[in-house]
């Protein structure tokens, strides 16, 4: 009898560990705030520089992005480089809400996902309480592949009190890639 509670234990931390990739079988719709990315619509044209996502809470907007040369200790791994992606962030409603650079995460074509790196360049968005009406610039570093062209910037913010709200913004080409053919 007691052999057969004995799994039990071990079974449980997986159902509770946070990377474990369990199905999800809620069959809620997908949020309507959610925009598909770019190459999922059925167009192919490219959106202007500085392509702006909008909510009722904040407004965010997004430049083009730079080669960034960190400091030779916090160098990116083999194959990547830096690239230091300049944001624009407007808090519109009186929710206020935390900005924080690991809200951001690039996503390709291919649906890789790179997480944002604290080690980026000047100026880095730090980690900050925003109310109504302030305004943030400043730029957030990530590991990509070199030969990485096209992609799309995700942010998830957590706003209290609100549903999840996932803003995707198509990032402009690099001032030193050549425009596509």
């Amino acid at each position: 009898m007691r052999r057969r509670h004995a799994l039990i234990p071990l079974f449980f931390p997986f159902l509770l560990a946070p990377g474990c990739n369990l199905p999800n079988h809620n069959k809620e719709p997908a949020p309507e705030n959610v925009r598909r990315p770019a190459w999922e619509t059925g167009t192919d044209e490219e959106l202007p520089l500085g392509d702006t996502f909008e909510h009722d809470d904040f407004k965010l907007r997004v430049f083009a992005p730079r080669i960034c040369s960190p400091s030779s200790a916090l160098t990116p791994p083999q194959g990547m480089i830096r690239f230091s992606l300049p944001i624009e962030l407007q808090v519109l409603s009186k929710r206020g809400m935390t900005l924080n650079p690991l809200h951001f995460t690039i996503e390709d074509k291919e649906g890789h996902r790179f997480r944002a790196t604290l080690a980026g360049c000047v100026p880095t968005i730090a980690t900050q309480q925003l109310s109504q009406g302030s305004s943030i610039r400043g730029e957030v570093a990530f590991d990509l592949p070199h030969s990485l062209k096209k992609f799309e910037l995700i942010f998830e913010p957590f706003l209290v009190g609100r549903k999840p709200v996932i803003a995707r913004l198509l990032v402009p080409p690099r001032a030193d890639t050549p425009p596509a053919q």
